[in-house]
């Protein structure tokens, strides 16, 4: 079950830098693409930054749409993940192709994806040309988690259920699993 968490505390669902799975609405289809460039940018309110290469249709989807959903996929979505990566959301239905729930979303209109473990909605504030990628900076308006893998006193994953996933390289990854 999804539980909302305060938006001034939604930075810690990404503070530790794992790959996203972004899905967005463009021309009325949802769609997901796999970004591993992201982090927060400001607490107040709280904005966070992703890229995307100039290329992608995504890109295009989000310039057009100025929203996102930050959705934060677990070690189960692993083959998802480089899926949502290597395909293109122009010649597929993602959500179909990989076998994932489009979960509507609490203040904007592109879905998340329910398999995730957390969601940040986002409403574009800026976009930055650079070289061959799009930096987009958002605000994020709504943030949920799964319940049983959040720490509520602390504001943090819980290592040992989270199992989010890092991006190495290529088709590597890793997982935290204890907080030291």
């Amino acid at each position: 079950m999804k539980k909302e968490i305060p938006v001034s505390k939604a930075n810690r669902l990404i503070n530790d830098g794992p790959v996203l799975l972004v899905s967005l609405l463009y021309n009325h289809k949802p769609n997901i693409f796999t970004v591993a460039w992201n982090m927060p940018v400001s607490n107040q309110p709280l904005c966070v930054a992703i890229a995307s290469g100039f290329k992608n249709y995504s890109t295009k989807g989000i310039k057009e749409s100025c929203e996102f959903v930050i959705n934060i996929p677990d070690q189960k979505l692993k083959e998802q993940v480089i899926g949502c990566g290597s395909a293109s959301g122009r010649d597929i239905d993602k959500f179909q192709k990989f076998n994932l729930k489009a979960l509507p979303s609490k203040t904007v209109h592109a879905p998340g994806i329910e398999e995730c473990i957390g969601h940040l909605e986002c409403i574009v504030s800026k976009s930055i040309d650079h070289i061959d990628h799009t930096i987009f900076i958002a605000k994020v308006v709504s943030a949920q988690v799964d319940e049983d893998k959040w720490d509520f006193q602390n504001n943090v994953w819980i290592p040992e259920k989270s199992l989010s996933l890092h991006h190495l390289g290529g088709k590597f990854f890793s997982v935290i699993q204890k907080i030291v």
